[in-house]
């Protein structure tokens, strides 16, 4: 397959097709569904499941699992 000369892979941004399927569909607050910034601060983003953490975590291309702590998330600026 040739590569398009329209599109360079080394500057397309890295986007997983679950990422897609699972992005909020405007059902507001409470109902995130993908990456998001770690609302506890221990990593670059954290898995949200119908607005809750889960255990699932990334720091930059790694992803690993860390369960959620029992401290509330910290509060956003």
């Amino acid at each position: 397959m040739t590569p398009s000369p329209y599109i360079r892979a080394d500057l397309a941004p890295r986007v997983s097709l679950r990422s897609i399927l699972t992005r909020d569909r405007g059902g507001g607050a409470g109902h995130e569904e993908g990456w998001h910034a770690d609302p506890f601060g221990r990593h670059e983003a954290r898995w949200m499941s119908d607005g809750t953490p889960t255990g699932r975590v990334r720091d930059g291309d790694v992803e690993s699992y860390d369960a959620p702590p029992d401290e509330e998330p910290s509060p956003t600026s």
